[in-house]
């Protein structure tokens, strides 16, 4: 569409605001300047398209299907992904802006983020699989994310693609409160940077140092700290031999394992662990 009836609006944004695209196939378009408002994309199959500077506020995204898109400096505002596949075949949102989104029961195929901020959105509980972030914010709730470096299986390569690797370089969560998150499958957080709180800690040679509090905690004189930290090692354990780096969050493990005295003690045991 080259032309919309309704003019254009501030910002010299066509008026596309109300559009519906419901239940239909959206392949092969370009859209550049582009106000798609309140449009309806539900249960949409959307393939192949370029969506360059466009706003979408309160768009409804539910049980769509994205399939190859790129997204370049686009503004989603209180949009609603709820159901909604993204990522099939390498969908790139670059530059982009999603603040006060809802993902509920969202599911993530290999998305590609690149300086694109997630501010105050409903993430929880969520497996990005494997999507790949670079130069990406998140400001707010961080509940229970799975972030991983790539597929966990290679099932999952042949069956939708080779990833682009996730190396988290420069991700921010400085301004997030990053609540029981999970790292996987090589997943690099060499650059990430987190809140200077005195509450997240940011390790390198997870496995090692599970290893080092495994044994160290058995020496413990508290039978109910030594049963705490070794439930902790073995729950971490899972994912340690592919993954180099991990965050705890100091609070995560108050609630979890067995308090403040015991937490302390496993950050404790963590921190020593390379210099042993």
């Amino acid at each position: 569409m080259d032309h919309s009836p309704f003019g254009r609006l501030e910002g010299n944004l066509m008026d596309f605001r109300g559009y519906s695209a419901r239940r239909i196939l959206v392949k092969d378009v370009t859209l550049k300047d582009i106000d798609l408002s309140h449009a309806d994309f539900s249960s949409s199959w959307m393939e192949t398209n370029r969506f360059e500077n466009c706003l979408f506020e309160k768009t409804d995204f539910t049980d769509a299907s994205d399939h190859g898109n790129t997204f370049d400096h686009c503004v989603f505002l209180n949009c609603k992904f709820k159901l909604a596949v993204l990522g099939y075949k390498g969908s790139r949102y670059g530059n982009c802006i999603f603040k006060e989104c809802g993902f509920q029961r969202t599911n993530f195929i290999r998305p590609e983020f690149v300086s694109t901020d997630f501010i105050h959105c409903r993430l929880k509980s969520i497996d990005f699989n494997a999507s790949s972030f670079e130069n990406c914010k998140f400001e707010g709730l961080v509940d229970d994310m799975w972030f991983r470096g790539t597929f966990p299986t290679r099932s999952q390569i042949e069956t939708f693609g080779q990833p682009k690797i996730n190396k988290m370089l420069n991700v921010s969560f400085e301004d997030a409160d990053l609540c029981d998150p999970a790292f996987s499958n090589w997943c690099d957080l060499s650059t990430v940077k987190i809140k200077n709180n005195g509450r997240y800690f940011k390790y390198d040679n997870w496995h090692k140092r599970l290893l080092f509090l495994g044994k160290e905690s058995e020496l413990w004189d508290d039978e109910h700290q030594r049963n705490e930290a070794a439930r902790f090692v073995k729950v971490y354990s899972v994912h340690a031999p592919t993954q180099e780096w991990n965050i705890i969050n100091l609070d995560d493990l108050e609630k979890h394992y067995g308090g403040k005295e015991v937490a302390l003690k496993i950050i404790d045991g963590l921190t020593r662990a390379v210099s042993n």
